[in-house]
């Protein structure tokens, strides 16, 4: 038994429990033998009893861990679903939109006046199964110029290249009531000193406005980090750009190029959709004064082809060089077509304006011999299936057939 017990004031406890030994007239009440053996049973139980209740609690505990265990990987699971079903949803889709965007393309065919209008001849329509884009019904054929600028030894915008040579030559080179739409796509460098500025972006485009009034031109200014000397970069991603609005011819020039011959436009087009293996197959362009190479194009224009096939204007190992003998190289000798009628003059005002990349020649011949393959790829995936009503009139020899394959 126990009774309280005061202690003094200011210790741990004011009361506390003491255990005293029961009275002799208590102990003697019990026998001690009897005594002995309640005192085992009910410890024996007592034991057994706080031995049930930690194994119930062990048990209890495992199974709230376990549940807890399960439930936090059951939800992991669903949240790592979800967001594997999301990718795929997002993957697919942008398959989808590639294999939408790189098709075909639309081709201009000459009507039976004489003028050009967009689509193909009807033995064409079908010989491609993928084609991205089909021009509405009488709307203008559009010409994208590809142009990249880097400021040089100018000390004002107003001295820039692209207004001093390039511009009013272009303008002069061209009708002004022509079936082509012009969009210039103008690239160039981040923090570049002259054209990574507001107000002098709003001045080229006040000046092209003024040299443009009456024709069908507009312009797009583009800044790209990354690209500093390597005017290639820049031509592939503005070609992409035109490319996803449905631009259908793309013309790579210089920003100091002056435009001699005028018609330069139709006699491209006509070159490139007069292709006999694949109309639009090819390159096509000017002779360049500066330049004496006789295969050469300093400036290329192709159709959406060239970008169905080779997803670049140029290979992006290019960097400024060897581009343009690569164009000419994976062309020639059937698909390459260079005017000499038909000149433009690389004026070279501001002199060359990066490093020249000379380690790129180490590979323009493999490029070359990819570029080829490519091509070939292209050719096999989409044959030209011919119309009965174009191949009845020409007499076949017997020992010909008709399913010749044009190349």
């Amino acid at each position: 038994m126990s009774q309280l017990v005061p202690v003094l004031p200011g210790s741990r406890f004011s009361q506390r429990k003491v255990w005293s030994s029961p009275p002799a007239t208590a102990l003697h009440s019990t026998p001690l033998p009897q005594m002995k053996r309640s005192t085992g049973r009910f410890h024996s139980q007592l034991i057994g009893l706080r031995l049930t209740v930690d194994f119930i609690g062990m048990r209890e505990s495992a199974r709230r861990q376990n549940t807890a265990s399960g439930a936090s990987w059951s939800g992991l699971w669903r949240v790592l679903l979800v967001v594997i079903i999301i990718i795929t949803l997002v993957f697919l889709g942008q398959m989808m939109l590639f294999q939408f965007r790189s098709g075909f393309g639309s081709l201009l065919v000459k009507d039976a006046d004489g003028t050009f209008s967009f689509g193909l001849p009807r033995a064409l329509q079908n010989s491609h199964r993928n084609r991205s884009y089909t021009r509405p019904t009488g709307s203008k054929t559009t010409i994208a110029l590809l142009i990249t600028a880097r400021a040089g030894r100018e000390k004002s915008v107003s001295q820039v290249p692209f207004l001093q040579e390039c511009l009013p030559s272009l303008v002069k080179s061209v009708e002004p009531n022509s079936s082509f739409t012009y969009k210039v796509y103008f690239g160039f460098d981040l923090d570049d000193p002259i054209y990574d500025n507001t107000s002098n972006l709003r001045f080229i485009r006040e000046r092209f406005d003024e040299q443009t009034s009456g024709y069908s031109f507009t312009i797009n200014f583009f800044r790209y980090k990354g690209t500093r000397g390597k005017p290639v970069w820049v031509w592939n991603r503005l070609a992409r750009e035109a490319y996803h609005q449905d631009v259908d011819f793309f013309y790579q020039v210089n920003d100091d190029v002056k435009f001699v011959t005028k018609d330069w436009t139709t006699n491209f087009v006509k070159a490139l959709l007069g292709n006999k293996v694949y109309p639009g197959l090819g390159a096509a362009g000017p002779s360049d004064v500066t330049n004496s190479q006789k295969l050469l194009l300093t400036q290329s224009f192709v159709s959406r082809i060239h970008l169905d096939i080779f997803k670049n204007f140029y290979p992006p190992l290019f960097l400024n060089w060897y581009s343009d003998d690569w164009m000419a190289q994976v062309y020639n000798p059937d698909h390459l077509f260079k005017f000499d009628d038909i000149v433009v003059n690389n004026t070279l005002v501001q002199s060359t304006r990066y490093v020249v990349d000379f380690g790129a020649k180490n590979v323009l011949e493999t490029l070359v011999k990819d570029g080829r393959a490519s091509i070939e790829e292209f050719l096999e995936r989409n044959p030209i299936v011919m119309d009965e009503e174009l191949i009845a009139p020409k007499k076949l020899p017997r020992n010909e057939t008709t399913q010749r394959r044009w190349r």
